[in-house]
């Protein structure tokens, strides 16, 4: 009967888990939008690279040494400290709508005296850059975010160089957690062509060029 009554409460909380992701997805949808200031905290949890290591996911991103670099919704420098390393005598350039991330992340770089990121408060539907400066622009679990995709799109296209880079990454159980076909046919409409898949359901980046 204990047993019994253990699997019941596991089913019963299994349930209630399952309804709130599948109430919260359904808001996210029809309310994107950056995630809450007072929940900003939980983006430096060293569970994020339990599923893929930071390195790694920026990797396979395409990020390279000496590349000039456009992070969008950086939120508090998880993965953008970590770009830096990478890119070497490289520039990062982190965005992000919030004030908080961007005083979590000036942090960062003055505790880590890193020279080699700029910090920018704009929104990724209005990019306030020249044409054509970055070789490769990356977002992590950041488009679900953006009210208007198409716009966001068109301006990271914009200020790409020719044959440049966009990655996109998305982790369940993000509420705006995009399908990896959904997300496909969203920015192949945009003036990219996919170029490369990683990963799964779970955990997936693809990496998008820009066409010319």
């Amino acid at each position: 009967m204990k047993g019994l009554d253990l699997w019941s409460l596991l089913i019963i909380i299994l349930l209630i888990l399952l309804t709130f992701q599948i109430v919260v997805r359904i808001w996210a949808k029809f309310h994107p939008s950056p995630i809450p200031s007072p929940l900003l905290r939980i983006l430096d949890i060293p569970l994020r690279d339990a599923v893929v290591k930071g390195e790694e996911l920026l990797k396979r991103s395409g990020l390279k040494s000496r590349q000039k670099v456009l992070e969008v919704g950086c939120g508090t420098g998880f993965y953008t400290v970590k770009a830096t390393e990478i890119i070497k005598e490289g520039e990062v350039h982190a965005l992000d709508l919030q004030s908080l991330a961007i005083d979590k992340v000036r942090g960062k770089i003055k505790e880590g005296k890193i020279e080699n990121l700029m910090l920018i408060k704009a929104d990724a539907q209005n990019l306030p850059f020249k044409d054509e400066v970055f070789e490769l622009a990356f977002m992590v679990t950041v488009m679900g975010e953006i009210p208007d995709k198409e716009t966001a799109l068109k301006e990271l296209n914009r200020v790409l160089k020719l044959s440049g880079l966009l990655s996109v990454t998305e982790f369940l159980p993000d509420p705006h957690y995009l399908m990896r076909r959904t997300l496909s046919n969203l920015v192949e409409g945009s003036g990219f062509s996919l170029i490369e898949y990683h990963g799964n359901l779970f955990c997936y980046t693809v990496n998008f060029q820009k066409e010319l």
